[in-house]
Formats: structure tokens, sequence, C-alpha cells
């Protein structure tokens, strides 16, 4: 268990790694340094979880990537107006994720910096009553064969999910907890 000064706590345990079975007994000492600086990074900014980007230090600076994603938000939209009902629940949901502060608007003047990375997107499609559409940002986008991505500079960081063994043991108490947490990786800030 935890030596977490919360851990007598039923329900703070109920919130801990191990509870799920995320060990890190296996980790690479990559993994476990990067998951150490992930832990110290976390604050609590304006009612919302901030954590650091777990950056590689041998990596050089992401390249401006404007004119990528500029091209790629074109062709979105040209795609999504063949089906008018698609432009408009994206837009519908860029809308909502800038209301709620899940992403916000460079300023026109950030567009002449030299050290500016967008995150292009792109609408996922499904045949589905509830959610037909969703955004996914496409964080390995790269402006050519030579060009670093995000995904290029930062750490994976440890495989946080349970083995398939583990949630077996989902059956061995008598109460068990699931949650759906509505835009829950959205939640938290960068």
């Amino acid at each position: 268990m935890s030596d977490n000064k919360f851990a007598e706590d039923p329900i703070q345990q109920l919130w801990t790694l191990e509870s799920v079975g995320i060990v890190d007994q296996d980790m690479s000492p990559e993994d476990k340094f990067v998951l150490e600086e992930f832990k110290n990074s976390i604050n609590m900014v304006e009612g919302r979880y901030e954590v650091s980007l777990p950056w590689k230090v041998d990596k050089k600076q992401l390249p401006t990537n404007l004119a990528l994603s500029r091209k790629r938000l074109n062709s979105t939209i040209h795609k999504l107006k063949q089906t008018n009902k698609y432009l408009e629940i994206y837009d519908q949901i860029i809308k909502e994720q800038l209301s709620l502060a899940f992403i916000e608007t460079v300023p026109e003047e950030d567009h002449k910096l030299t050290n500016v990375h967008y995150l292009p997107h792109l609408p996922v499609i499904k045949d589905s009553t509830t959610m037909p559409i969703r955004i996914v940002f496409d964080t390995s986008a790269r402006m050519d064969k030579q060009a670093l991505s995000l995904n290029d500079c930062l750490y994976s960081g440890p495989s946080l999910t349970s083995h398939l063994t583990d949630l077996l043991k989902f059956r061995l108490d008598p109460f068990a907890v699931s949650a759906d947490i509505s835009k829950a990786f959205l939640l938290v800030g960068l």
C-alpha cells in the first residue's frame, strides 16, 4: 500500500493508484522519473488541476506549425461542409470547449512569434445518436518528415492502465465503484 498520509481513510484509498492495480514495481527508471515529475507538478489553479508536460530535455524546440494547422483546419472545414449537420456540431463542440477553457484562442499577434506550436485537430465521426462526432487533437502531426511532433518531444511515461488480470480483482470485494467522468482529460490544464 501507499505511504500516503491519507492511506488510513477508505475514501482516499479508493483514489490511490494501488487500489486499481497500478504499482510501479515493474517501471523503468525513466518511467519512475516521469511519474515522479508528474506528481510533483500537480497544482490546483482556479478550480482545475494543472500539470506540467513531461518534456524530454534532449529534444530541440518544437517548430512553429501555423501553416500546417491552418491547412488541416481548412481541409476539415471543407470535409465537414459536405454534411452541414456535422459542421454545425463540430462548431458547437469548439465553442463549448472555448467557453469551458479547455482550449484557447491564440491572439493574432502571437502568430508572428517563432516559438508557437499549434495542435491541429480533426473530427472522428461514428454512427452514434449520443456523440456522432468528437474532436481529436493530433499531437503526432509534423510539418515534414524531418520535423518533430509534440509527441516526439514528450516522454510517454508509464502505462497506468490495469492489466486484464487485475480487472478480475473487481469481483473480490462486496462493493465496487465505477464512474464515467465527463470530459475528464479536458479538465486537466497543461
